[in-house]
């Protein structure tokens, strides 16, 4: 049976355990077609890992532009013969209510490449990769720096609802997440800790993920990001993964070192994610 992915939340804990875990091996879908709707401005790493994931699998990508879409979508009207032969749908960039629109509208398998609320393939193969790492799912620290207003930080919060990692997100003020799904993820025991001191939170962490600077949330003030300083690195634990919740993240937002250490882990990262697309996409085609 055909299934949505949007965000992590819509796995479930069982499904989530068998993801991370690498169990079962994704079958491949050759002959069948994924249409790719990226939206303007979206990720290029969310295309790129998006479409190398399908082909992997066999599939065809086509790779349509907005023009060929967005007046569909606004309707809601997405019976066209344009989506029919697709046996996947991929969106990348689709915010919100769009996304939202576009599961409703079509009865064959969707995933969500990465938006604003969920980025459900990086996540995954994020935490997959850090848990292998590490060894040990409830020492394994996570911290945030930055702002959290995007798709990662929201499946991270999620994710600690199902595993006993912990999240320590060092938040400004305009950055916050969306506050009803950290209350849910609180109340259901999530070891979130939430600090406007990144020192505190930076602290013995065994991943450092740099979070957005003000430029990328809609709610910012004129201020300067928070940065990942040599001084806040060498908090962390002497061999701390450091990662970006946006590709590469830009030379003004860390130090030499702290980019130099997200270099060396992105090849590793990179891999990791399209093998995970890949296997979210055969889950969603019931091909795992």
């Amino acid at each position: 049976m055909a299934r949505q992915i949007l965000r992590i939340r819509d796995l479930g804990q069982a499904t989530f355990w068998q993801l991370v875990q690498m169990e079962g091996q994704p079958a491949p879908l050759t002959g069948k077609t994924a249409l790719l709707l990226a939206a303007d401005g979206a990720d290029t790493q969310d295309v790129l890992a998006a479409t190398a994931a399908a082909r992997e699998l066999g599939m065809d990508v086509d790779l349509l532009p907005p023009a060929l879409w967005a007046q569909d979508m606004a309707s809601c009207d997405l019976q066209a013969p344009l989506y029919a032969h697709a046996g996947l749908c991929l969106t990348a960039g689709l915010k919100g209510g769009a996304l939202d629109c576009l599961a409703a509208g079509l009865p064959g398998a969707v995933v969500n490449a990465g938006n604003d609320k969920g980025a459900p393939g990086q996540a995954l193969a994020d935490l997959a990769l850090l848990a292998d790492r590490h060894g040990d799912w409830e020492s394994l620290r996570i911290a945030w720096l930055g702002g959290a207003q995007c798709g990662l930080a929201c499946d991270l919060i999620t994710a600690a609802i199902y595993a006993p990692f912990e999240l320590f997100m060092a938040l400004p003020e305009w950055g916050e997440p969306d506050h009803s799904l950290l209350d849910m993820a609180l109340r259901a025991g999530a070891k979130i800790f939430l600090s406007r001191d990144p020192e505190l939170v930076l602290e013995n962490a065994h991943a450092v993920c740099m979070g957005q600077g003000p430029e990328q949330c809609a709610a910012a003030p004129l201020t300067s990001g928070w940065p990942l300083t040599d001084e806040l690195l060498a908090l962390a634990a002497d061999d701390a993964a450091v990662l970006s919740w946006h590709g590469l993240a830009p030379a003004d937002r860390a130090s030499d070192a702290a980019l130099r250490r997200a270099a060396v882990f992105w090849p590793e990262r990179l891999a990791a994610r399209r093998l995970m697309e890949a296997r979210l996409y055969a889950l969603a085609c019931d091909s795992l």
